[in-house]
């Protein structure tokens, strides 16, 4: 079966390693986003480039200036002007979105403390929602004893110094 998810991160490492079956037909579709300008990222990270072009070798499409707090408005456009049709020949440029089967937003990060990162991972799942097909999954990895939950192990931290992952989602 298809699928398609769309993250963002840095260099695009992670989106590099995890693409696997690139080009083959019936593999996951993949589109990798950054919140910088392709510029400013190049400039910022000195592996982003060959990240960039390895993913696009391998069938990505990588689109810049993408805000996972506003998906809808930041995403959609640029995949409708793209002319991709995703997965299984579907357009996207009718704008309605609904498609992905993964959306993941890595290590997002945040200035000001908790309050903050909590409030960006709360508007991404709100912005991400409306985006998945049915079944969908938002994901959004963290370092071990962030996101407050048993999962984090012997890194869990108090319930007030987490993320609070439980109540964002």
């Amino acid at each position: 079966s298809t699928s398609s998810s769309s993250r963002s991160s840095g260099e695009a490492t992670p989106a590099t390693c995890r693409r696997g079956g690139a080009g083959v037909e019936g593999a996951p579709w993949l589109v990798a986003t950054t919140l910088e300008p392709a510029e400013e990222l190049i400039k910022r990270y000195t592996g982003a480039a060959s990240n960039i072009d390895a993913l696009r070798a391998h069938g990505a499409l990588v689109l810049h200036g993408v805000d996972a707090t506003a998906l809808a408005t930041t995403l959609l456009p640029q995949l409708a002007a793209s002319g991709d049709v995703g997965p299984g020949g579907r357009a996207v440029a009718d704008g309605s979105g609904a498609f992905f089967s993964r959306i993941i937003f890595n290590f997002p990060h945040a200035l000001g403390g908790l309050k903050k990162q909590r409030g960006l991972v709360g508007r991404f799942f709100a912005s991400a929602a409306p985006l998945l097909a049915k079944g969908g999954e938002a994901e959004v990895p963290l370092c071990a004893g962030q996101g407050g939950t048993a999962a984090d192990g012997e890194k869990l931290r108090t319930w007030a110094d987490s993320w609070q992952g439980p109540l964002l989602g």
